[in-house]
């Protein structure tokens, strides 16, 4: 009699590189002929995006764009805004050549200064923090089943998840919009912001079917003269990509990133407009998962010879849930710097975090509260800092869980409650996926010496074994190379684990 394997392929998603690198933002600019000179500069705010990644045998290229707004004072009064497209590219090392790198990128503003060099000259100075995480799925072979020769095999089942592709596709939504009703005609644009979030992915047939909502806010001057106003617009959003391995079964998280935002007016013969043309560039970053499950040996035995068992530690990894949720933060800010009223307010993300704490995935993260502000017919701008902490309901079961949270702002109000104290109400979004790692020792072969046959004592004719509660069924099979099975079923038993002390027939083979 010969022993026969079978071996089941387990997904292993391996990370090749994780890393944090700095990019820098120095440039000198001019300001368009278009545009006024400079009188005071009140606030300058950058983002940036990987747009594309390439693998090139041992090196990761990167491709990236950095956007940077200015709003200043201009000669003629009231604020002025120009904008800055800066590309960047960067490239990284990898341990040798790899092919089918998935790659997921993450870009933050570190900080970012501007100053005036002369009335129509700006330095600017910053830097970008981009993480880059790079990882593969591979494959390894786990025994399944092992038949013959006597062997014992017990198995032990997991859901596992595989990452199928990771890709950017560029989606791009042009919407003509109206000035809402009693909202006065605009004469130039100040200051705008994108935010694009998924609500809903459905994978179909090798296509991507994704929703969501383009959160637009627009600042604008509408006399002339200093005096602003503001719009907003939740605009729904839809996009059906092609994606080879999108089937159905599988799940996707989807990351919307805005790469552009640029905003036209449609102005008469008196300089007034009452419509808008809005263009976003949307990078879509899209990973795919697959469940599936594992049934794989994790101890064994064989009742006739000696047999070794050759064990592996794999790490599992399994998608446990997609995070899709609103939330909304409240605080009240005193302010420091005197003012007759606010023009507008809006908040961003400056840093955040996720930790796994008795249950719950708390996620920390710090949003800056900026602000224009008039005072005696003087515009200024202010920011302050607000700490925001919001708990999920997660399992972790004794797992490693891994979750890189996205946190999008989808809006920001407030209301005068004193002199100098507002209360701020944002409106945000959490995105990301949470992944738990198992690691599991596997049987990946076995190895028996035929040489050493296993013998049995013919004089003995009855054996009593005295369990101990909680012993395994099992492993007194092992004891005595007999099957856990034969044992179980001579002595009436239903679960392997003892529930008390207990005298066992060991059965004669």
């Amino acid at each position: 009699m010969e022993l026969s394997i079978t071996k089941q392929p387990v997904a292993i998603n391996e990370t090749i590189l994780d890393t944090s690198l700095e990019q820098p933002v120095e440039c000198d600019v001019l300001l368009p002929d278009y545009c006024p000179d400079i009188v005071r500069i009140l606030n300058c705010q950058g983002t940036g995006v990987v747009t594309d990644t390439e693998v090139r045998g041992d090196k990761l290229a990167l491709e990236g764009m950095t956007t940077v707004v200015v709003c200043y004072l201009g000669e003629e009064g009231g604020v002025r805004r120009t904008e800055y497209k800066l590309p960047f590219s960067r490239t990284l090392d990898l341990k040798s050549n790899m092919e089918n790198l998935m790659v997921s990128t993450d870009v933050q503003m570190q900080y970012l200064n501007c100053r005036a060099l002369s009335p129509r000259k700006m330095d600017i100075r910053g830097a970008l923090m981009i993480k880059v995480k790079a990882t593969r799925t591979r494959e390894e072979e786990a025994v399944y089943e092992a038949d013959g020769m006597g062997m014992q095999l017990r198995r032990e089942e997991e859901m596992a998840t595989r990452i199928c592709a990771r890709t950017t596709r560029m989606i791009t939504v042009r919407e003509e919009l109206e000035l809402g009703y009693g909202k006065p005609s605009a004469t130039s644009v100040v200051f705008s912001r994108c935010c694009a979030v998924p609500s809903d992915s459905k994978a179909i047939g090798g296509k991507l079917v994704i929703k969501g909502e383009l959160a637009f806010h627009l600042l604008y001057e509408h006399d002339g003269e200093g005096r602003m106003e503001t719009m907003d617009y939740q605009l729904p959003m839809s996009q059906i990509i092609d994606l080879p391995c999108a089937e159905e079964g599988t799940r996707c998280d989807v990351d919307l990133k805005v790469v552009s935002c640029d905003v036209t007016l449609k102005q008469e013969l008196d300089g007034q407009a009452r419509q808008i043309t809005l263009d976003a560039t949307i990078a879509a970053c899209v990973t795919v998962y697959e469940d599936y499950s594992i049934s794989a040996g994790v101890d064994g035995y064989s009742t006739c010879c000696e047999s070794k068992m050759v064990n592996r530690p794999l790490s599992i990894c399994r998608l446990m849930s997609m995070v899709d949720e609103r939330c909304t933060h409240k605080q009240t800010v005193t302010m420091t710097n005197d003012f007759d009223r606010i023009i507008d307010t809006w908040c961003t993300v400056s840093a955040i975090s996720a930790r796994a704490e008795q249950g719950t995935m708390v996620i920390s993260a710090t949003l800056l509260l900026q602000m224009f502000t008039e005072n005696e017919k003087m515009i200024d701008y202010s920011s302050n800092t607000m700490e925001f902490t919001h708990r999920m309901q997660c399992d972790t079961g004794g797992e490693m869980m891994e979750y890189t949270p996205r946190l999008s702002v989808l809006g920001t109000s407030f209301s005068m409650t004193g002199v100098n104290t507002i209360d701020v109400r944002c409106e945000l979004m959490l995105n990301g996926a949470i992944m738990s790692t198992k690691h599991k020792n596997l049987i990946t072969d076995i190895q028996l010496d035929m040489a050493k046959q296993i013998e049995r004592d013919p004089a003995v004719g009855l054996t009593i074994y005295f369990a101990q509660k909680g012993e395994s069924v099992w492993e007194i099979g092992k004891r005595y190379r007999l099957p856990a099975q034969a044992i179980m079923r001579d002595n009436g038993l239903d679960d392997d684990i003892l529930e008390g002390k207990t005298a066992l027939i060991i059965p004669i083979v």
